[in-house]
C-alpha cells in the first residue's frame, strides 16, 4: 500500500488540457454523441520569432443513439 502511495506521487500529473462535447442528427432514428479530451504536446518544434510547431493529443468517444455504432478514436494532431 505504501508503494503505491510512493509510486503515484512521482509520477507527473496527466491533467486534461481540453475537453469537448458534441451532439448531432440527421432525422430522429440517427443520432451521435461524443466526449473527446485533448493535451498538449509538452514540446514546441521550429521555434522561430513569433511563432512554433505544437500540436495536441486527443481522445475520444463516440456513440449512435441506437447503440449499433461505437467508435474509440486516439490520435496526435
Amino acid at each position: 500500500m505504501v508503494t503505491a502511495l510512493l509510486l503515484m506521487m512521482s509520477t507527473p500529473a496527466l491533467a486534461v488540457d481540453g475537453m469537448a462535447l458534441d451532439t448531432g442528427g440527421y432525422d430522429d432514428r440517427s443520432s451521435m454523441v461524443r466526449l473527446a479530451l485533448q493535451w498538449q504536446w509538452a514540446k514546441r518544434w521550429f521555434q522561430g520569432r513569433g511563432w512554433h510547431l505544437g500540436g495536441y493529443r486527443d481522445l475520444s468517444a463516440a456513440r449512435s443513439s441506437s447503440g449499433s455504432i461505437w467508435a474509440l478514436v486516439i490520435v496526435s494532431v
